[in-house]
């Protein structure tokens, strides 16, 4: 008789690790047979067929197999489709503030959601062009800030805030005979 093997797709999310339906997953239909899985790229994923689940975020398929045994034939099930979906993050920009004049601060932002394992963001944060107080605020944008197609991040933005300058005034004191009028540094000196 020949086996009828069915895979039972679960629900996965990107964790940089292996993940899909496992030897766990499969109904056998009676065979006593040990399954072996071949994973393969879906829909515009790029994976080639392999015995080792895959990693990274998108469409796959996972075929179950079983040799011949005492009772049935070697079988094998249709390609079941599943997902490894995106892990969400959000980037959250911190406001900033600089006085008229002075160079920008590094622009920061906190990340809500953890990257798996050695994952890095990649690119900055940029902000609005202008350099004047009365121009401002001027919003923190994502520039080129992204993650990899593992991730869908989502940007929450903050402002930097151009505040006025204090002027340094100095007067420059001169030399002053009495010649019968008012004297003394002008607005000249």
């Amino acid at each position: 008789a020949t086996p009828t093997l069915t895979v039972t797709p679960g629900s996965y999310s990107y964790n940089g690790s292996a993940q899909g339906p496992g030897t766990d997953n499969v109904n056998k239909g009676g065979s006593t047979s040990a399954v072996t899985l071949s994973y393969a790229g879906a829909s515009g994923t790029t994976y080639a067929a392999s015995a080792t689940a895959p990693t990274n975020a998108g469409s796959y398929t996972v075929t179950a197999s079983v040799v011949a045994d005492a009772n049935y034939t070697s079988a094998s099930s249709a390609a079941t489709a599943f997902t490894i979906t995106p892990r969400p993050i959000t980037v959250t920009a911190a406001a900033k503030t600089k006085v008229y004049g002075n160079s920008d601060p590094i622009l920061t932002y906190t990340v809500s959601g953890t990257l798996a394992g050695s994952d890095k963001l990649t690119g900055a944060l940029s902000r609005t062009a202008g350099e004047t107080v009365a121009g401002g605020p001027y919003a923190i944008t994502q520039g080129t800030l992204a993650a990899s197609a593992n991730y869908t991040l989502s940007y929450v933005s903050a402002d930097l805030t151009i505040t006025p300058a204090t002027p340094t005034l100095t007067v420059t004191p001169g030399s002053y005979s009495y010649n019968g009028s008012a004297q003394g540094p002008g607005t000249d000196n």
